[in-house]
């Protein structure tokens, strides 16, 4: 079977419990796999999903774990040990993309990097990137104004760059609605292409609209594995997997 099934409709899986926690398996560099945290009071309830991706038949293959700690409230995957994930059931947390030894977690309004290496806590990047209420803004810690970009009037709850093409976001919101948008202004060559005086024209767009979601959208990854799949994770539990279009990837490669 063809995986051009993802291109005109996404695939679904169902999770029993309600879910607001989503994460790629990033250390997972043969097969797509996506992490799911269930939400509830009820510890029987409280549960991890390993979700994988079998690409030759286009289905998906859960493997399901009994969390008897407490109630999840932040989950993350190691970028460089496919074994090994944090499950935190107090603050927000979440892995450097491509270092294990630094996280980050946001404590009372404040975001806080953590080494958790020998160095102890510290200030660990430069950049990161907030989604609030209908406002998305990358924050600059180089700077004094700290706030190197922000989009107004956008419907979101939660923001991801894509890993591979910098110029795509993915974005959640709670009415159901996922978007994939392009936007040239954050590209990472265009601060080169700038200095090279080369006048470029690539619209800032909405890509995609995956809107076969029925409930409000917590969260959103992309694939480790393949940089043009998109996980959605709405609250009732249903995991969605769409696929950048054919003819935006072209565009992005050439």
């Amino acid at each position: 079977m063809s995986n051009n099934i993802m291109y005109n409709n996404p695939l679904i899986y169902g999770v029993e419990f309600q879910t607001r926690l989503l994460c790629s398996l990033h250390a997972n560099n043969d097969q797509d796999c996506f992490l799911i945290g269930t939400q509830s009071l009820v510890t029987s309830n409280i549960q991890v999903h390993l979700v994988k991706l079998q690409e030759e038949t286009n289905i998906l293959c859960p493997q399901i774990y009994e969390h008897s700690y407490g109630e999840i409230w932040s989950l993350a995957s190691s970028p460089t040990d496919k074994h090994l994930i944090y499950i935190l059931v107090m603050l927000v947390t979440m892995f450097h993309p491509t270092n294990d030894a630094y996280m980050c977690s946001v404590i009372d309004n404040n975001i806080v990097m953590w080494d958790v290496g020998e160095s102890g806590v510290k200030i660990v990047c430069t950049a990161f990137v907030t989604a609030d209420d209908c406002y998305i803004k990358a924050w600059d810690l180089r700077t004094q104004t700290k706030i190197a970009w922000n989009l107004d009037g956008v419907h979101t709850k939660i923001i991801r760059y894509n890993p591979e093409h910098d110029e795509l976001i993915g974005t959640t919101s709670s009415d159901g609605q996922v978007l994939i948008i392009c936007l040239a202004g954050i590209l990472s060559s265009a601060v080169e292409i700038e200095d090279m005086k080369t006048k470029i024209s690539i619209e800032d767009k909405i890509v995609t609209t995956c809107d076969q979601l029925e409930d409000s959208v917590y969260c959103v990854e992309w694939s480790s594995v393949d940089s043009w799949i998109l996980a959605s994770l709405s609250y009732d539990g249903r995991l969605l997997l769409n696929k950048v279009p054919k003819d935006e990837q072209l565009r992005i490669l050439l």
